[in-house]
């Protein structure tokens, strides 16, 4: 069934406008994302004008500056301000109780 106006540039110019829109509308939505993409690309590289390569992490001048162990650092700060400060042993049994799927090693 066809709703076809009488008036056969009636039609044209609702094809020829809901296009336009259509277009405005993804041309809009394509900037929108692009722009978002830079602003993500920033937050994790710093670089507002990155390429999409990564580039490698410089080597740590010493084991103790490695991802590992500064994380085991952590840990270990995060052990010894539990055991002396009970606000914060308390704020980890809480955070046990409702998340018990996260691993973090406090006692």
């Amino acid at each position: 069934m066809s709703c076809l106006h009488p008036n056969p540039n009636i039609d044209y110019y609702y094809t020829y406008t809901m296009t336009l829109e259509n277009e405005a509308v993804a041309g809009a939505t394509i900037e929108l994302l692009e722009s978002r993409l830079r602003r993500l690309t920033y937050l994790l590289t710093g670089d507002a004008n990155w390429t999409g390569i990564p580039t490698a992490p410089a080597k740590p001048a010493s084991l103790d500056e490695s991802v590992s162990r500064r994380l085991l650092s952590l840990e270990r700060e995060l052990e010894r301000l539990s055991r002396n400060i009970p606000a914060v042993r308390d704020v980890l049994l809480l955070r046990t109780e409702t998340h018990p799927t996260m691993i973090i090693r406090a006692n």
